[in-house]
């Protein structure tokens, strides 16, 4: 990697740490962000960012779960973490399918940057839910609309959304950060994102909604885990699809130094799971994306725009 590429990553970077050192509110920062968002998906950047995660022994070795985005670390610190994420078609291959349940990320607020593919249909609900008995829920829409490639969305804090399924692989660069500092949770923003407890009401914990009787019903992130679990007999994790992903993302942004791959695939201590398929890219063999199963992410199947629509 060039000395020039190495210092675009430093000050890039360097851009949005400033950036957020500035107490204002988030949703500004975010704003402010957006110009050099767009600078973090030249192809010279993201070629570095493939090489730094192939060098971390923490990102080999992690464990992905089906409930896992595939994806790439950028940077990360104490207020803000940025990322690729791969999104790749379902199993029905229907754009009017969701992909994923209706959720919120509770105080975090997110910037999505679609800088490869088509994009992909969304939908925002208002944050103000309203909770019925038996945690059946209200939401109201605040934005439906198509995130298309070269635009740039915000997700506020506590607003639920929807992504539907994408009609070809669609890459976005995302920004997190969160809307008010919690001093009782882990070292770093990652670990708060992931193990985040709510001190508030029940209510703010019922963060994932799904269709249940043509009426919108919600579930706490425990619950969840419980009955896909269950389904799943206890086999969560999902290690090749999530290798396959990175590998076909790889190939598809057209990074060619094999010299570095075969330098990790010598390595005793890469995982077998990435020399299978790094040593596909190695030997030029193309890479078909991987095809994920809609139900996976789901309770009671995957809904419908149509459906969202009749009840909303």
């Amino acid at each position: 990697m060039s000395v020039h590429t190495k210092s675009l990553k430093n000050n890039l970077i360097l851009k949005i740490v400033n950036i957020f050192n500035d107490n204002n509110d988030k949703l500004i920062l975010h704003e402010r962000s957006h110009e050099v968002l767009k600078k973090l998906s030249v192809v010279d950047f993201v070629y570095e960012i493939i090489e730094s995660n192939l060098l971390d022994k923490n990102f080999l070795k992690r464990e992905w779960s089906i409930f896992d985005i595939p994806s790439l670390k950028i940077f990360e610190n104490e207020k803000f973490d940025l990322k690729y994420n791969i999104f790749l078609p379902n199993k029905c291959h229907s754009t009017n399918n969701a992909g994923y349940m209706i959720h919120s990320h509770l105080s975090s607020v997110l910037s999505s940057y679609v800088f490869y593919g088509h994009g992909y249909h969304s939908i925002i609900f208002d944050r103000d839910v309203k909770y019925f008995n038996d945690n059946y829920a209200q939401l109201k829409i605040k934005r439906d609309f198509f995130h298309s490639k070269g635009d740039i969305n915000i997700i506020d804090s506590y607003e639920p959304h929807l992504v539907f399924n994408v009609s070809e692989p669609t890459y976005t660069l995302v920004l997190w950060s969160d809307d008010k500092e919690d001093p009782n949770v882990s070292k770093s923003f990652f670990d708060k994102l992931i193990n985040k407890k709510s001190s508030n009401t029940k209510t703010k914990l019922l963060r994932n909604f799904y269709v249940n009787e043509n009426r919108i019903k919600s579930i706490t992130d425990n619950d969840f885990m419980l009955f896909m679990n269950k389904v799943h007999n206890n086999s969560l994790i999902k290690n090749n699809y999530h290798v396959h992903a990175i590998c076909y993302f790889i190939q598809s942004i057209g990074y060619t130094n094999f010299s570095f791959l075969e330098k990790i695939c010598s390595d005793s201590n890469t995982p077998l799971i990435w020399k299978k398929w790094l040593d596909k890219l190695i030997n030029k063999k193309s890479i078909n994306y991987p095809v994920f199963k809609n139900e996976s992410n789901f309770l009671n199947g995957s809904f419908t725009y149509d459906d969202i629509i009749s009840i909303c």
